[in-house]
């Protein structure tokens, strides 16, 4: 990592942030955050990007840009930022389960670290006249009519700011929007939890180029090279079978065994990191002034990258409804959110479930990667479907007059 984009230092204090109004406030600078707040700048709107984190730091989902993710960039004028930061080609997908083994090709797409994108990202917003302040907790306080007051918190200093629109970009378990009426996560039937962890040595089968999926009875584990030669190995299991067995190690073990691909020695030395309940969804990703993007908003299984491209994607999307907002907020709004999110990522979402019911294995799912063994263009269309670009948003208004 360059020493440009390693360390995104804050670029304003605690009681500056405090002295003004802005247009947009952005809680959580992973990639809808922060490319959100590129975007709202780069439009001449007064900006603030806060992360609870300090940068760069070390996460370990989301290191797949498949072709939508790319495309976005690209047409955001950052086509060249991947190739930029290192990032490796993706040429192809395994999958395996039951010692079947099927490899299909990818149309497009890199594996790069989140430290080296989520740095880059915020170098570019903040670059675009965004103000950014890590290490800072946010808290919704009272709508004003005219804006909406959020408590700010560094270390032990708080104050109070005012935004015309605020946007809820802190993840799966970000807790901005928990207190906002109708905003309850609703939580899928067989939940499953992610864990994580980034492995210095791993075994030569896992090469570089190509993403692996181990898909056992209960949950799957993905496997990727990094830019720098790191294997990201990411999880999404059922909560009782890791406690069952003793542990994430024990249960990524079992998963890699079971599904046919190699072990890994040393899991049980790694540090591992977890998340929340993944298969989830607002009732409502909006409140008073609020709306939320990313995984905040609601979860896209991640096979090849679909959710960064689900970050990216709704970053863009939200612009409109933020400039809308900004100019004259609009008690419709909220629900003309909920609407254009369903529409850009309703499809998608739909098959990613479809394809983690179908991974959950049984003759059904050994049948599948048999023939996809034999014949791996079978899953051309919905390779090709995935990395295609996200329905084109920027351009799109609200249509606040119908949401009433």
């Amino acid at each position: 990592m360059s020493a440009a984009e390693s360390l995104p230092a804050p670029t304003i204090s605690l009681n500056e942030a405090a002295d003004c109004v802005w247009d947009a406030l952005v809680v959580g600078a992973g990639p809808a955050g922060a490319f959100a707040a590129r975007e709202l700048a780069r439009d001449g709107l007064r900006v603030l990007l806060v992360d609870k984190a300090r940068f760069p730091r070390s996460k370990v989902c989301g290191c797949c840009l498949n072709g939508a993710a790319l495309a976005t960039l690209a047409d955001r004028g950052l086509a060249l930022l991947p190739a930029r930061l290192g990032a490796r080609r993706l040429e192809s997908f395994h999958v395996a389960t039951a010692g079947h083994h099927a490899t299909v090709p990818l149309p497009a797409g890199v594996a790069l670290s989140r430290e080296r994108l989520d740095a880059a990202l915020i170098g570019e917003a903040i670059r675009a006249g965004c103000e950014f302040l890590p290490q800072t907790q946010a808290a919704l306080g009272q709508d004003t009519q005219a804006s909406r007051n959020v408590t700010l918190r560094c270390h032990s200093h708080s104050a109070t700011t005012a935004a015309r629109v605020v946007l809820a970009a802190d993840g799966l378990a970000g807790g901005l929007l928990k207190h906002e009426p109708g905003c309850e996560t609703r939580i899928a039937r067989r939940p499953r939890i992610g864990l994580a962890t980034i492995l210095d040595q791993a075994p030569p089968a896992y090469h570089a180029g190509t993403i692996f999926m181990a898909c056992a009875r209960r949950g799957y584990v993905g496997l990727v090279r990094l830019e720098d030669g790191r294997l990201d190995l990411a999880a999404a299991l059922e909560p009782f079978f890791v406690r069952r067995v003793g542990g994430p190690w024990s249960a990524v073990d079992a998963v890699l065994r079971e599904a046919g691909l190699s072990p890994i020695e040393g899991l049980d030395r790694q540090v591992w990191r977890g998340t929340p309940t993944l298969t989830r969804h607002r009732a409502l990703p909006a409140a008073q002034r609020v709306f939320a993007l990313g995984d905040a908003a609601g979860y896209v299984e991640p096979f090849t990258g679909e959710g960064i491209a689900w970050a990216l994607s709704s970053a863009v999307a939200v612009k409109p409804f933020v400039v809308q907002a900004v100019d004259r907020w609009h008690a419709a709004l909220p629900r003309a959110w909920a609407r254009r999110l369903a529409t850009l990522a309703g499809r998608r979402r739909r098959l990613c479930r479809m394809l983690t019911l179908l991974l959950r294995v049984g003759p059904v799912t050994g049948l599948a990667i048999r023939a996809l063994g034999r014949a791996p263009g079978l899953a051309g269309p919905w390779v090709r479907w995935l990395n295609r670009p996200w329905q084109d948003s920027g351009s799109m208004s609200p249509c606040v007059e119908r949401a009433g």
